[in-house]
This record gives C-alpha cells, structure tokens and sequence, in this order.
C-alpha cells in the first residue's frame, strides 16, 4: 500500500485540532463542579447562608463559558503570533503497510520523519481532518478531502484500527474566521 496525501496546514485545522483536544479538560471542569456543588450544599445546609450558596451556585454556572471562552481566545491568540510559520506549511504524507511518512515543506526547508502505525498515540477522525496524534498534544493534520480517493482513505483507517490504535470520529464544526 502507497498512498499519498499533501495538506496545507490551515486555519480550520488547526481550530478542529484545538476543539478536538478540549475534551480533555471536561474532567477537570467537573471535579471542580463537583467540589463547588458540596461546599455550596454545605453552605446552605449546614450554615443556611442563602446568600453565598447563590453566589457560588452562578459562580458554578458561569465557570465553564469563562472557562471555554478564555480557551478560545488563547487559541486564536496562539494561531495569530505564528501566522506567518503556519502560512508557509506543507505536509507530505505517506501511508505504506509498515509506517507513516510524513515530509514538512516549510519555504527553504524540508524535515522528514516517520511514525509505525503502532505508535501511533491515538486518531481522531472528524469530517473534514484526520489528526494522528504522535503524542497526547501533538498531532499530524490531514485533510480528508486531498486523498485521491474515498477508498485510498478508507484503507488508511482500516490500517490504522488494524494496530489497535484508540480511533474516535467526532464531529466537530469550526468558524475559522
């Protein structure tokens, strides 16, 4: 099997990837919800104190829109300070039966590297990107639609669950403004 794929690094891909990974911060945010709602209960229960369990019941409210829309604006900030990196990116992909291939075109320069299917960390499949996660932060962005076939594809993710990697599709909708 040899079968290619050139993404341009974008915008709307780097925002799914962003979405993508803010799954993993859904524990956090709960376990602090958790912990507001008991001193909440206790204020109102064993101090009776209306006042600053309401207080803390819109704090608890509240908390994960801050939460999700200082994310938001880190993430736009970060894509913003390396624009100008970003814009000039090109990936050459290579999927054969062993590895992955991956070239970056980046003005004057080239790197090369390569991944087993079996490192692989993890994939996440969306409608319109592929991310192979080569770490639990780290991921290569694909474009589905710059496959030469939905079939070429389609053999890519056989390959990939063939390994045991952790696939997930998800469906992620971005405004990459």
């Amino acid at each position: 099997m040899e079968i290619k794929n050139t993404t341009t690094f974008s915008k709307e891909g780097y925002f799914s990837l962003n979405k993508a990974l803010q799954d993993k911060i859904i524990i956090p945010v709960v376990a602090i919800e958790l912990v507001l709602l008991a001193f909440a209960l206790f204020l109102l229960i064993g101090e009776h104190d209306y006042l600053k369990s309401g207080i803390l019941g819109l704090l608890m409210i509240i908390y994960p829109f801050v939460l999700l829309l200082i994310m938001n604006l880190q993430v736009k900030r970060n894509y913003n300070i390396n624009k100008v990196v970003y814009d000039t990116m090109t990936y050459d992909y290579l999927f054969t039966d062993e590895k992955l291939f991956v070239t970056l075109h980046q003005k004057e320069h080239e790197s090369k590297g390569h991944i087993t299917y079996r490192a692989m960390y993890k994939v996440i499949d969306t409608p319109k990107f592929l991310f192979i996660f080569i770490s639990s932060n780290q991921a290569y962005l694909i474009q589905k639609d710059r496959f030469e076939s939905i079939e070429k594809y389609e053999k890519v993710i056989e390959r990939i669950k063939k390994e045991n990697v952790k696939y997930k599709f998800k469906k992620i909708k971005v405004k990459a403004n």
